[in-house]
């Protein structure tokens, strides 16, 4: 079955371009460790009214090559989350979805 995550929250404007690194470093790791995995990196257009940014990191797996990076997802979106974890204001929404049969 195909997994697909999407995993939003809000940085500072400030902070974007360090967000924006840490997440292309730490994709760019995750993609090396689990050949077929898709990871793509998005961002709302416009701020929201309180200026915050809205970024979205989305991750799509196969599970036949994949097995253990479903079974290690939650670990993986744990440290993945430590360094961007200064720059994040409010929560981190982590969302798994699968295709409809």
């Amino acid at each position: 079955m195909n997994r697909h995550w999407f995993i939003y929250y809000r940085v500072n404007p400030y902070d974007l371009a360090a967000a924006v690194a840490e997440v292309r470093e730490f994709q760019a790791v995750l993609k090396q460790r689990f050949p077929g995995l898709q990871a793509t990196l998005m961002r709302r257009p416009e701020p929201r009214d309180d200026g915050l940014i809205t970024l979205m990191e989305t991750y799509a797996v196969e599970a036949t090559p994949l097995e253990n990076a479903q079974t290690d997802w939650p670990r993986i979106v744990e440290l993945a989350a430590r360094p961007l974890a200064p720059l994040v204001q409010g929560a981190r929404h982590v969302e798994e979805f699968v295709p409809c049969v």
